[in-house]
């Protein structure tokens, strides 16, 4: 791979502007766009990315930097569907 298979990827909390890092990763390590909801694994945290500048490979590979803005998730385990129907019917 050469140097425009490489992104600089700057990864931005949404909830207060701060850098959480950097890294250079190879294009193909990145999804194809950010249209859908994406999230990522930083330091065994999941953030959800909220915004991805620009959105899509052909753009970010041409520019060769991409700026994520994350906001943290705390995933719940998700509740089996027994107890949600349970639930609705009380």
């Amino acid at each position: 791979m050469d140097d425009e298979d490489v992104v600089q990827v700057l990864f931005i909390d949404a909830a207060d502007g701060s850098e959480i890092g950097r890294s250079e990763l190879f294009v193909d390590q990145l999804p194809d766009s950010f249209a859908t909801s994406t999230t990522v694994d930083l330091n065994g945290t999941t953030w959800l990315v909220e915004r991805a500048d620009p959105p899509d490979a052909t753009q970010f590979r041409a520019a060769g930097q991409l700026v994520l803005m994350l906001r943290r998730t705390d995933l719940m385990p998700p509740r089996s569907e027994e107890r949600r129907v349970g639930k609705e019917c009380r």
